[in-house]
């Protein structure tokens, strides 16, 4: 078989040729290295089925029966069996014996550890013992990064493990593994200014603040400004109800930044929304990693073309989870600054979040003048909102 035969087929085609060639671990291998791989593993059957085949012969001679005299039966050697014969075959690799059929497919959300390896969250955003591991070396050779949605066959754990794992990465994002790279990446992205609508209608009975994002735009950025003592809850999930119920196929996200923990479960339920929330149980150190996960798969979807929706409560919570200094208020002024419309429709990302307007905090107050300088639009919300 040429090399030109093997790179003008598919993948799935590729497969089942190195299946029957004995090809080990195929299934992670990319296409260039595939073919090398059954180039080279034809090249030594060939060679093998030459040496077996005077090896056979030699036996045979060694084998024939002795002539004996008069009124004596020969020798006749015992039959070969079949599987003493092919003795030194190598045995089948489990996930060639498994058929892809009864493989148990699994899907979630990218999430990189500090050590190198991921984990693929498959409950929201929450950490759970069904989260599926998956290695440092799938993650280095696809160029997965943070927030890619993967979807792929799960391995059982083994003992001493903790999670399942992920035996080969099938699709990133929705598309093939393989050409997963060939997607431009979100900060090479042409930013716009925002011109379509996000198509909102806050109903009958609504507030005032709410009925003024109506308005927005898709890649809008637009602080909504608490006073001291009010929380904006209803504001966020008038928003979030009124999103899910007009913006088609957006995605949506809410993240709650050390909020009181009952405000998660007030927006459960929600269809369409997926919610992050942080409550102040959390570290500052997870409140930080959890916003910047949000984040990463909000740029995975504009990367694809889709429109996401950040609706975020609170930035100024979220300022002082990055610390006091400048630097945390370049870092949230960064975060809020994703919010984009991309150029020839290629997605967007619509940031609409909660600041505390008269804090008593210098580094609050030098936050909220950051923010308020890239904001696109602004909304009060009055103190009994």
């Amino acid at each position: 078989m040429e090399r030109s035969e093997l790179e003008g087929m598919l993948l799935s085609e590729l497969h089942e040729v190195a299946a029957d060639k004995g090809v080990g671990g195929y299934r992670s291998l990319r296409k260039e290295e595939l073919v090398s791989r059954i180039l080279e593993q034809s090249s030594n059957n060939t060679e093998d089925l030459d040496d077996d085949s005077d090896e056979k012969l030699d036996a045979e001679a060694d084998s024939a029966p002795a002539v004996k005299g008069d009124g004596e039966e020969p020798d006749v050697p015992e039959p070969i069996r079949a599987d003493e014969f092919w003795e030194s075959e190598p045995e089948p690799e489990p996930e060639k014996a498994e058929s892809e059929s009864e493989e148990e497919k699994c899907a979630g959300m990218l999430d990189i550890r500090p050590e190198g390896y991921g984990l693929l969250r498959v409950d929201g955003f929450e950490e759970s013992p069904n989260d599926i591991y998956i290695s440092a070396s799938q993650i280095r050779r696809l160029a997965l990064r943070r927030g890619d949605q993967i979807s792929g066959p799960l391995r059982a754990p083994r003992r001493g493990e903790k999670h399942a794992a992920l035996r080969r990465v099938d699709s990133v994002n929705g598309i093939e593994a393989d050409d997963a790279g060939k997607v431009v990446r979100f900060e090479s992205l042409t930013s716009i200014a925002p011109s379509k609508p996000l198509g909102l209608k806050a109903g009958r009975g609504a507030s005032a603040e709410l009925k003024q994002l109506e308005s927005i735009k898709k890649g809008e950025r637009v602080l909504i400004e608490l006073p001291t003592g009010a929380d904006g809850s209803s504001t966020i999930a008038g928003l979030a109800k009124a999103v899910a119920a007009k913006s088609g196929d957006s995605v949506i996200y809410v993240l709650l930044v050390d909020t009181p923990p009952e405000r998660g479960s007030d927006l459960e339920g929600l269809e369409g929304v997926q919610i992050a929330d942080v409550s102040y149980d959390h570290a500052r150190k997870n409140q930080r990693q959890r916003a910047e996960f949000v984040l990463e798969c909000c740029k995975r979807a504009a990367e694809q073309g889709k429109d996401a929706v950040l609706i975020v409560d609170c930035l100024t919570d979220l300022g002082r989870a990055y610390g006091s200094d400048l630097t945390a208020v370049h870092r949230t002024k960064r975060f809020f600054g994703a919010g984009r419309s991309i150029k020839d429709g290629a997605g967007s990302i619509t940031m609409v979040a909660t600041v505390r307007g008269d804090s008593d905090l210098p580094s609050d107050r030098a936050m909220t003048q950051d923010l308020m300088s890239i904001a696109t639009s602004k909304v009060s919300v009055k103190k009994d909102s």
